[in-house]
């Protein structure tokens, strides 16, 4: 019961990870794409996409926690480093860049213009 548990606790938070990520990442190009009139606008979007950023890494954080906790520690069935984990986990990568993206973003838009 309690592996089922954390199974599911780690793959729920890398699925909201890896949405909040993406979600945060069409946010931050459209917002490299979009001409907007107004910085009011633009302030929006950006907290918008900050937003979507930390929860991403939050939800990132916690399942890389639990799964490294109880999904690879030295006494579970499947022990791994966390070198190799990171190794053979890409789905994390890809959240950690989405989320750097997002909140690069905005700041390479003030900074343009």
């Amino acid at each position: 019961m309690g592996e089922t548990l954390y199974d599911s606790l780690y793959t729920w938070s890398l699925l909201i990870a890896l949405v909040a990520a993406g979600f945060g990442a069409l946010l931050c190009v459209y917002f490299l794409a979009a001409r907007f009139s107004g910085r009011a606008a633009r302030r929006q979007l950006a907290r918008l996409a900050n937003v979507a950023g930390s929860v991403a890494l939050i939800a990132m954080i916690l399942s890389v926690t639990v799964h490294l906790a109880f999904g690879h520690a030295p006494t579970s069935p499947e022990p791994m480093g966390v070198v190799e984990f990171a190794l053979q986990h890409k789905a994390y990568w890809l959240v950690l860049v989405c989320a750097v993206l997002t909140f690069l973003g905005p700041t390479l838009v003030e900074v343009r213009q």
